[in-house]
């Protein structure tokens, strides 16, 4: 829920590419779905968000209004995949571009978990303010269920629907870790 105002400037950090970038850092859990914004009316912005070793998780362009980024693109959230500290690169798209600029960061009502009992079947629709994910560098809505297992525990799920083609995640109670089908 925070908005920082700052500037990139020739005394900022500079990628091989030529542009300068600025990072901010902030704590997040596994599963928490977060939108980051940055905008700028002075030059064309590029965001990126990182992992604490400095892995490139999401980045975008113009996902934001005309020059300005979003991440998730053009609406919806994110979920974190793990537990720890995100960096958020706040970066121009065209090299030695310097200016003001503002980053948000938010978290999102928009993905909210429904509980889900051994047995139960739910009817599910996904929408276009649903959460975003990322799975191997294509954008997919989804939605999210809990339930309560005991380690060592078998259980099945399955998805049918005839209208998405249905891809299911089961992520870890950390958050460390995933099942995808």
């Amino acid at each position: 829920g925070q908005t920082l105002s700052g500037a990139l400037s020739a005394n900022d950090c500079q990628l091989p590419d030529n542009t300068f970038i600025d990072f901010y850092s902030f704590q997040g859990t596994a599963g928490e779905t977060i939108s980051i914004s940055l905008n700028s009316g002075v030059f064309d912005t590029y965001l990126f968000l990182l992992d604490a070793d400095g892995n490139v998780i999401e980045e975008n362009d113009d996902g934001g209004s005309s020059t300005n980024s979003r991440i998730p693109d053009f609406g919806g959230a994110i979920s974190l995949p793990t537990t720890g500290t995100y960096l958020i690169g706040a970066n121009s798209f065209d090299s030695l571009e310097t200016g003001a600029y503002t980053v948000s960061l938010n978290s999102s009502p928009a993905c909210q978990t429904t509980a889900l009992a051994f047995g139960q079947n739910v009817r599910g629709g996904l929408t276009g303010t649903d959460c975003i994910i990322n799975v191997a560098g294509e954008f997919f809505f989804k939605d999210f269920y809990t339930f309560q297992g005991i380690a060592g525990q078998q259980i099945s799920i399955a998805m049918n629907s005839d209208a998405v083609n249905s891809f299911l995640i089961l992520h870890t109670p950390s958050g460390s870790g995933r099942l995808e089908n």
